[in-house]
């Protein structure tokens, strides 16, 4: 990223103007925010199923997890006709970082660790407080979750946020900056769909929120770095976004007792990795 920075020419005074070209992005970010809301918030298709037959096998899928699917898918699909409309090289930019996977296997590797090891570590750290059985967590309930969860949300999240919103973003602001700003809006986004999943109580709700947008926050800031330490390579933050959401709901569904405690622990860690991240896009401008 280049910094261009202007010098007034009359005597001691800088006039700070506000980024032009923004409109649109905040116009997307609306239609993003308000059309997964009503998918989420809907009242139709929480109930029931919807079962079908696959080579023998009797699948069925309930009408809320069809629901979130769709909400999720939302943003990606709205950044897609956004990107068209502007033009065929904003598509092409927002494809090529779908198709950028070539990035050094260490990326991957880091999107794949990171999670895993900040959510065991909160969950030994809790069970010091909060003993409960041994825990055998399944390598392939979570690898079929993971499988399952990456070509819908996360995909279609990370083509709205990094592949569309991030980018323009960091053409007027720092990374650090976009990062904050996207991470804001994205807990915000999230807020219906911790209702709806969390079964959230007036005692734990604002602790759930608080936690919930800390990570997201520090998250933002991480995807951030990794998408341009990569190139603008979306398969690394697609996996990275796929392997939290599928280690979080594989660690905190075993959680019996402590689960705010889990929750606070995990957010300070990914905080403090988060920090350090941040310290590295300062250097950057400095």
């Amino acid at each position: 990223m280049v910094l261009v920075i202007g010098q007034s020419t009359q005597s001691d005074t800088r006039v700070e103007r506000p980024p032009s070209g923004l409109g649109r992005l905040w116009f997307f970010l609306f239609l993003s925010l308000v059309g997964s809301w009503v998918i989420w918030l809907s009242p139709s298709g929480s109930q029931g199923t919807f079962s079908f037959n696959v080579f023998g096998w009797h699948i069925a899928i309930p009408f809320l997890l069809i629901k979130l699917l769709f909400g999720n898918c939302a943003p990606g699909a709205i950044a897609l006709v956004f990107a068209l409309l502007e033009g065929k090289q904003q598509l092409q930019q927002i494809l090529s970082s779908l198709l950028r996977w070539r990035a050094p296997f260490r990326y991957y590797l880091f999107s794949c660790a990171l999670p895993l090891s900040v959510f065991y570590a909160s969950l030994a750290l809790t069970r010091l407080y909060f003993p409960w059985p041994r825990l055998v967590l399944s390598p392939t309930r979570f690898l079929l979750e993971l499988a399952f969860t990456l070509p819908f949300g996360p995909l279609w999240e990370e083509l709205a946020w990094r592949a569309y919103t991030l980018r323009k973003l960091q053409v007027h602001y720092s990374q650090l900056t976009s990062a904050l700003i996207l991470g804001l809006y994205w807990g915000a986004w999230h807020i219906p769909l911790w209702e709806l999943t969390l079964g959230l109580s007036r005692t734990t709700g604002v602790q759930v929120w608080g936690a919930g947008m800390i990570t997201i926050l520090s998250l933002s800031i991480i995807f951030t770095s990794l998408f341009n330490r990569t190139g603008h390579s979306l398969p690394v933050v697609i996996l990275l976004h796929g392997v939290y959401a599928s280690a979080s709901h594989n660690m905190f569904v075993n959680v019996r007792t402590g689960q705010i405690e889990c929750l606070g622990l995990s957010a300070l860690l990914f905080t403090c990795i988060a920090v350090g991240f941040g310290a590295g896009m300062r250097r950057q401008l400095a």
